[in-house]
């Protein structure tokens, strides 16, 4: 079956940018036909703007197959050096009628690209029957974004930032050098590594023979577990694990927890988005905010790029807010803080915490893609392990109000856990600043398997784990990766189609989902990882993630079976080598460098 269909047309796309950028284009001109009225610093401002739409217009053409918030961030991967530039202009630019358009160009124009869903309206679905997974009845247009919010949007956006980029870099000049390092290297050692691997390491594998699968036991877990105090330099901890499957189980404890809460809620997201259902969670929370402290962290960029895209099942006469931020602030108690992006390194995090006893992880951010529209897998955690992750949201306060100044102070451990032996050992692990444990683990565990290695994660775009992962087929392991059959990015999705191509050469199997599935879940001979990380560089080495990992045979084996024993008979197995495209080759390397 052709799984990927034909090259979505450009031609409309095209003609959409160019009539937008002519648009653009034209004020800037008609301005300039005015310059007795301008002073020189509003010409030069006129100059620079100028100077964006024509970028705008290059970048365009190249990521056109994007949607809205893959293009926004790519966008501002590009033009982090000019935007300041012109944002220093912008008082200059009121007078002029030109007040931000130089940047909200991108924003308004991504609009108008179609996703990849838009793209491959029919070739992409797989025709497999899935008892276990309900789907909403979707209308047949979703809700729209008008014009004015767009910009608006655009307006947050690029304030936003703007803002990371200058008071924040004053706040926090020490971690802002660190992150900056942190991504420089990266990006080089990531370049370095992915040129190897594609022209010498996969290479040498082209004559390799395809082994049966090996009979032998997995690793020594014992020994894996003390390998992992070592390398990661974390600590074993106890507590309960439960699974929550789909968006009805978690939010339906998400919404239970928010209602019962009598001391304190703690939400920490990388989206919380301006939907209805996003509201009706936004308003349970403005109204506890009357009776206890509500805290809530959301990334920057995140949360106001999501604003910009909408569910495919969201009612089509539902007209979103223009900010999320504005509404739940309005009428509230509620403590809302936009974490900033310095360098664009995002905060990836999903963790819900309540009392700080009961606590949520894993792959869901609050809105209605995530309660109705796709598959995703969330945990909820008590015990000794909460305390943990409540002292991590306490220092992501602490950083957020003071800045660096909040490595002077010591934030306070509180321990609501009584017995050391409750539950099951579980490990948190991270990534963060030069600091990439969910990686190193994860690829340690690839080595060292010897018996089976399961995976299902809807980004595949680090080369280093797909040539770890066709490593162990060869030596025998059982290695099955699942993906989503219409993914939420066309330029992932594109990439994807390479890496599966790669994994099935070598006899990987590899399992294509019946729409969007966001669960990140992998069992390695009996240890599971589960958390926020995705398998591409942001998760492993650039974003703030965090995940469980834990060998307890229980947890491990409810996942096998009501994740992946669930998830491999309702998806189909890829068979035969996908339709591969000049410009997926492109995208590959976009995706190399950027995510």
């Amino acid at each position: 079956m052709d799984l990927i269909g034909p090259k979505p047309p450009y031609r409309a796309a095209l003609s959409v940018l160019k009539q937008n950028l002519t648009k653009q284009s034209l004020r800037i001109r008609l301005a300039k036909h005015r310059t007795h009225r301008l002073t020189r610093l509003q010409r030069a401002s006129l100059a620079q703007a100028g100077v964006v739409v024509k970028q705008a217009a290059l970048i365009s053409q190249l990521v056109l197959k994007m949607p809205s918030w893959h293009f926004f961030e790519t966008v501002c991967y590009a033009n982090l050096i000019f935007s300041l530039r012109v944002w220093s202009r912008i008082h200059a630019l009121r007078r002029s009628g030109l007040f931000l358009r130089p940047l909200l160009v991108f924003f308004l124009t991504c609009g108008s690209v179609p996703t990849a869903a838009e793209s491959f309206p029919s070739t992409r679905s797989v025709d497999v029957p899935v008892a276990d997974v309900q789907r909403p009845e979707q209308p047949t247009e979703p809700g729209k974004i008008g014009l004015r919010r767009k910009i608006a949007t655009g307006a947050n956006i690029t304030k936003h930032f703007v803002k990371s980029h200058t008071s924040s870099l004053l706040l926090r000049p020490v971690s802002s050098v660190r992150n900056l390092v942190s991504l420089t290297v990266s990006v080089a050692t990531g370049l370095i590594k992915d040129t190897a691997l594609d022209t010498l390491l996969f290479p040498l594998l082209d004559d390799s023979r395809i082994p049966p699968l090996a009979t032998t036991d997995g690793m020594d877990l014992d020994e894996w577990e003390k390998h992992l105090d070592k390398m990661t330099g974390t600590r074993r901890t106890r507590g309960s694990l439960d699974l929550l499957i789909d968006g009805e189980a978690f939010f339906d404890r998400l919404t239970a927890e928010i209602a019962a809460s009598n001391e304190s809620i703690k939400i920490r997201t990388y989206i919380f988005d301006n939907d209805d259902y996003a509201l009706q969670i936004a308003d349970m929370l403005k109204e506890r905010s009357k009776e206890i402290p509500v805290d809530i962290f959301v990334d920057g960029l995140g949360t106001l790029g999501g604003g910009l895209i909408t569910s495919t099942s969201m009612p089509k006469d539902f007209i979103t807010p223009v900010s999320i931020e504005s509404y739940i602030s309005k009428d509230s108690n509620v403590n809302l803080r936009l974490l900033e992006n310095t360098w664009l390194m995002g905060d990836h995090t999903k963790t819900f915490i309540f009392d700080d006893k009961v606590a949520f992880l894993g792959g869901m951010n609050i809105g209605r893609e995530y309660r109705y529209d796709w598959h995703d897998l969330m945990v909820e955690l008590s015990g000794p392990v909460v305390d943990q992750l409540t002292h991590d949201t306490n220092k992501t306060v602490a950083r957020s109000k003071f800045g660096d100044l909040a490595f002077l102070q010591r934030v306070k451990r509180k321990h609501t856990q009584t017995s050391s032996e409750a539950g099951s050992e579980l490990r948190l692990l991270y990534t963060k600043p030069l600091d990439a444990q969910i990686y190193r683990a994860q690829l340690e565990a690839i080595r060292r398997s010897r018996s089976y290695v399961y995976i299902q994660n809807a980004y595949l775009a680090d080369d280093l784990v797909l040539y770890q992962l066709v490593k162990a087929r060869l030596r025998g392991v059982d290695v099955r990766v699942i993906v989503p059959s219409r993914p939420d990015s066309g330029l992932m999705d594109r990439s994807n189609v390479l890496a599966i191509n790669a994994l099935e050469r070598y006899g990987v199997r590899v399992y294509v989902y019946p729409g969007m599935t966001h669960v990140k879940a992998a069992i390695y001979d009996g240890w599971a990882c589960i958390g926020t990380a995705n398998f591409d560089k942001l998760s492993f080495k650039v974003n703030k993630e965090v995940n469980i990992g834990t060998s307890d045979p229980r947890i491990v084996a409810e996942l096998k079976q009501k994740i992946f024993d669930v998830d491999f008979a309702a998806s189909q197995e890829v068979t035969t080598k996908l339709a591969v495209y000049v410009a997926d080759h492109i995208y590959e390397k976009i995706v190399d460098v950027i995510l």
